[in-house]
């Protein structure tokens, strides 16, 4: 494990980054590009693969605890040593030992930069408490299921699962390394009863990640089904993917 001996790690929002700068600190920005506004925002600095724009989609639909695990997910892919020696390479080549860890989130709202501060902590590297975070607040924002809060229409696994198998099933030809079929929306004839699916597979599927995205899927007998997380709300989906357990 590389030591960052000596270095002074604190948590910002991007709106200090000119104050930041200022007094001297390394501003690094805990979601890849820099977006928005900000004056100084040239001036951030990144760690190489650690970014959030998969989470898009997760993000505009609130569904913070697909946003936390992608996030937690990342920091695991890319490891606590890329993260430690970007940071010591960083700090000298500015010559500097202060370094702000900055996100979007104002004061006590959702942001990576916490769950990061709780990932360096958890492997004996401290991160100052400067902006006095409620990280009970925050661990039960991380937990938070938009699409639970949605609540569902009562429906049986059975009665949702034999309704999808009666579906018209189309193969999804232009994606040769994800194998599976789809049913759209207009194929039904009872556009609730489709909506009604939608939500039952939203509320009770498992949260699963396939290549950087968050998706909930659902099993019934030997098929697995999801939607895509860019239809934010359910009333937004127009088909539903399906896929044979192998």
């Amino acid at each position: 494990m590389i030591r960052l001996t000596n270095i002074q790690l604190i948590t910002s929002n991007f709106q200090n980054l000119d104050v930041l700068i200022l007094d001297g600190y390394i501003p690094i920005s805990v979601v890849g590009k820099v977006y928005g506004n900000y004056k100084s925002k040239d001036n951030v600095e990144r760690i190489r693969g650690l970014n959030t724009f998969r989470n898009y989609h997760n993000e505009k639909a609130g569904d913070l605890i697909s946003c936390f695990l992608l996030y937690q997910n990342n920091l695991e892919r890319i490891g606590l040593d890329r993260i430690t020696s970007t940071i010591l390479k960083l700090s000298t080549s500015h010559n500097k030992t202060k370094i702000a860890l900055c996100g979007h989130g104002i004061k006590q709202d959702f942001c990576y930069r916490h769950v990061l501060r709780e990932f360096l902590i958890a492997n004996n590297i401290p991160v100052a408490d400067n902006e006095k975070i409620d990280m009970q607040l925050q661990k039960k924002l991380w937990q938070y299921d938009e699409y639970k809060s949605r609540g569902h229409f009562n429906l049986t696994d059975e009665f949702v699962g034999e309704t999808l198998e009666q579906c018209k099933w189309i193969f999804a030809k232009t994606m040769p390394n994800n194998p599976h079929t789809y049913t759209l929306r207009k194929e039904m004839e009872d556009d609730q009863l489709f909506l009604k699916l939608v939500s039952h597979i939203r509320y009770f599927g498992e949260i699963e990640i396939f290549e950087g995205v968050a998706y909930r899927v659902f099993y019934f007998n030997r098929f697995r089904y999801w939607e895509h997380p860019c239809d934010i709300k359910n009333e937004d989906v127009d088909l539903i993917n399906r896929a044979i357990l192998v």
